[in-house]
């Protein structure tokens, strides 16, 4: 039997984490789960002969991690970044080189999928209630190198009206813990302002 590269991941992942209840499905590209910072895509031969844009095509292959995930752990929550399946980030048409639009990705995502919701700039209150309407529940995981140009407690403070918002994640691009503990601080700061 051939295992696509998907399934040798889950596989593994299912025997090394087997009492695992959540796994964050981002690590490789389309053939093995990554849909972040997905910057040039259905150019090949084996993409364009399914007839479908880039968008179907990640809905579809979404769809496919849901089942295989699920064949091994019927228990795993499974996350996933927004970035690829947000249309105020992403998920639109003219994104770098990608061939086609990536509009309607969001369409392969189960409502029982968690998003690590990483617009942290703009109006992320319509990323927030984009992915609330479609029922998912969400992690604020924007990233926190030094320099970052926005604070945890206003992004909670743009989450608040929302619900579905079950927690934040301190993240980063360039392995900086420097900030961990002013973030933090600020979330617990956060917390005591607005406790009901």
């Amino acid at each position: 039997m051939v295992l696509s590269a998907l399934e040798r991941v889950a596989i593994a992942t299912g025997v090394l984490l087997p009492f695992s209840t959540s796994v964050l499905l981002s690590c490789g590209n389309l053939e093995n789960t990554r849909f972040a910072e997905l910057r040039v895509a259905n150019w090949c031969e084996l993409c364009q002969s399914r007839g479908l844009t880039l968008g179907e095509l990640l809905a579809d292959a979404t769809q496919r991690i849901e089942q295989i995930a699920h064949e091994v752990n019927t228990n795993w929550n499974l996350l996933t970044w927004s970035d690829m399946h947000d249309p105020y980030h992403n998920a639109h048409d003219n994104y770098y080189l990608v061939n086609g639009t990536l509009e309607g990705s969001w369409e392969g995502l189960p409502p029982s999928w968690v998003i690590g919701n990483w617009r942290h700039f703009g109006n992320r209150a319509e990323t927030i209630q984009f992915f609330m309407e479609r029922g998912h529940r969400q992690l604020l995981g924007g990233y926190y190198d030094e320099g970052a140009n926005y604070t945890i407690g206003d992004w909670l403070s743009d989450a608040k009206p929302f619900s579905g918002v079950s927690g934040v994640m301190y993240t980063f691009w360039q392995g900086d813990y420097s900030q961990l503990s002013p973030w933090a601080q600020e979330v617990r700061d956060w917390e005591q302002l607005n406790q009901e």
